[in-house]
């Protein structure tokens, strides 16, 4: 371990407990604790693996002891490491928290030992509503964290339990800060067909929240704000978004309203005539760049990337609020008035029961690429017919759940030929997350080949796709700009078209291009598409080639998009009292 790491004294760490110094125990564990969850591991040495057994099974020994008390001023602390301390035990030989548990269960006044350790990693079952009982606000706490610490939802297990979580809300569960939300934007992933139960709830406990701000607007229909936390050149959101923003600048003032995150990329400033920063500053919100305000329109390329962001859709900063495809699915029952999206990927037989804003349509996708920068030269390299596939999965961690893991180990059984699934992410995963996950997909995956990446710059994960064959897409919560990377690279792809925008917008780029032969509309043709790939080689090498012989830069990117998008921006300040009078979806020409 490096020079940061806290000592580990064994006899020393007894020999407090014998004399009763709970105190000074809690802080050495919460100094641990902290060290761990801080640092962003790739790899452990054998040294550091050693380290996390010799810490988890002290703490645990000490932790749950009867007689061990734990002072008041440290609840909230460790119930905060729930989700760092699920993620060190699935690194140990003992997986889950069970055994200790089920010897906290037998003990009075239990209650704060018991969420610090139960997670949704836990076989054990543990009615929640018993938390609330005894203490709500500590149930509160535990609910968000608990939530938090999901990732990914890669044992069933695991995502059954969030799917409970998210289903069975209890009244008393109250907002206690931003970290109060962390699955606002987690639980589509989760559960897409009852994520609307959460985002209610919470939108409706943050909602009073603003009546503590006065927020002074004069609107001035020439004033944009442009409200996101993601507007750096490698963001997901801000590549879907960029173009769009360039078709206001001639006409607009624009101002961005930067969400202040951590460890945050330099942010574009390109278009934007002011800057203006919002903050939680000790667990409060920081809004005085922009309480006095003329912004005729305040226009969310996301909600939910940023936690905060799903905490200022609930707030009125200008009269007409507008959200976009940068994360594409409603907030249902913020602030937000409308959703600017395409034609192309919208269902028209459910569009309105999807949303609680009403939809702005714009012909097309909605969305404008923007093509990398990088692409490596070599992009026929995988028509070589070797003996191994290689299959993109360029799905963030939340993308990755049980049923979908069951889908791809099937495949591989099912083809007999040799597979690995290549499952590349942008980032490190906090508190020990991306470790955690990764030793559970090998252990859920078993003798199929896999590989995992993260903290990949663009050039290396470039390089990494075009090692592919092809690509799948993700699903529920399918991708967009991954899409166009694989098509960039001569990749096809294969996605699972469903009802939703978020698991739309890959096929609607498909049909884009011309490639719709590889849109399933179910799991069995999802299944036998992805086979058919693995197993025609001359199939697959002529999509590939057909793909590389593509303009696909013209394809890709319609130079009508950021017009149509600037319309939509004209039609809703152009007398916006008499758009909010239905919920019928709009349809700009």
């Amino acid at each position: 371990m490096n020079n940061q790491a806290p000592a580990i004294n064994s006899s020393e760490v007894i020999s407090q407990y014998e004399a009763g110094e709970y105190d000074k125990l809690s802080e050495f564990f919460l100094q641990i604790l902290m060290y761990l969850g801080n640092t962003r591991f790739v790899e452990l040495s054998q040294q550091q693996i050693k380290y996390i057994n010799a810490f988890i099974k002290l703490f645990l020994d000490i932790f749950t002891r009867d007689d061990f008390s734990v002072n008041q001023r440290y609840h909230t602390r460790f119930i905060n490491f729930n989700p760092v301390i699920s993620n060190l035990l699935c690194l140990t030989q003992y997986v889950t928290t069970d055994v200790w548990l089920q010897k906290l269960l037998a003990q009075k006044n239990n209650i704060i030992k018991v969420l610090t350790l139960y997670s949704h990693r836990n076989t054990l079952k543990i009615n929640e509503t018993q938390f609330f009982d005894v203490n709500p606000e500590l149930a509160s706490r535990w609910y968000a964290f608990n939530l938090k610490s999901a990732d990914s939802y890669i044992t069933k297990t695991s995502y059954e339990n969030c799917i409970h979580l998210i289903n069975n809300i209890d009244h008393r569960l109250a907002y206690q800060g931003i970290f109060s939300i962390s699955a606002y934007m987690r639980c589509s992933y989760i559960d897409p067909v009852n994520d609307r139960i959460y985002k209610h709830y919470m939108n409706n406990r943050i909602k009073p929240i603003f009546k503590n701000f006065k927020i002074n607007n004069k609107p001035d229909n020439r004033s944009i704000a442009v409200v996101t936390g993601r507007w750096s050149r490698n963001s997901a959101v801000y590549k879907s978004n960029y173009k769009m923003i360039e078709a206001l600048a001639d006409k607009y003032r624009l101002t961005l309203v930067k969400i202040e995150i951590p460890n945050s990329a330099e942010i574009d400033t390109a278009y934007f005539n002011d800057i203006k920063a919002v903050r939680f500053v000790n667990g409060q919100l920081d809004l005085k760049s922009i309480l006095n305000n003329d912004f005729g329109l305040a226009y969310f390329p996301d909600v939910g990337m940023v936690d905060i962001s799903c905490f200022l859709c609930n707030a009125r900063l200008s009269p007409i609020q507008v959200m976009g495809y940068g994360h594409p699915v409603s907030t249902f029952g913020s602030e937000i008035d409308y959703l600017i999206g395409g034609q192309d990927i919208e269902n028209y037989d459910d569009v309105e029961s999807d949303y609680t804003e009403r939809l702005i349509l714009v012909p097309g996708l909605g969305v404008t690429p923007v093509i990398p920068e990088y692409v490596p030269e070599d992009k026929t390299a995988c028509l070589r017919n070797g003996d191994e596939i290689i299959i993109n999965c360029a799905w963030g961690a939340h993308k990755i759940n049980y049923p979908i893991i069951q889908i791809l180990k099937q495949i591989a059984e099912e083809t007999g030929r040799i597979i690995k699934y290549q499952f590349l992410q942008t980032a490190i995963l906090d508190g020990c997350s991306f470790i955690a996950t990764r030793k559970e997909m090998q252990k859920e995956f078993g003798n199929i080949n896999i590989f995992i990446s993260a903290n990949n710059n663009m050039e290396n994960y470039m390089s990494y796709l075009n090692r592919g064959n092809f690509a799948i897409d993700s699903y529920p919560f399918g991708g967009y700009n991954t899409i166009v990377d694989n098509l960039i690279l001569g990749k096809p792809v294969v996605a699972w078209e469903g009802q939703r925008s978020f698991n739309r917008l890959a096929s609607g780029l498909l049909r884009q291009v011309g490639l719709s032969e590889l849109i399933a509309s179910d799991s069995t043709g999802y299944i036998g598409l992805i086979k058919k790939l693995i197993l025609d080689n001359n199939y697959r090498n002529e999509i590939t080639e057909r793909i590389c012989n593509l303009d696909l830069r013209n394809k890709l990117i319609d130079e009508n998009n950021p017009v149509y998008f600037r319309r939509a921006i004209d039609y809703l300040l152009n007398d916006n009292r008499k758009r909010k009078d239905s919920r019928k979806p709009v349809l700009i020409e």
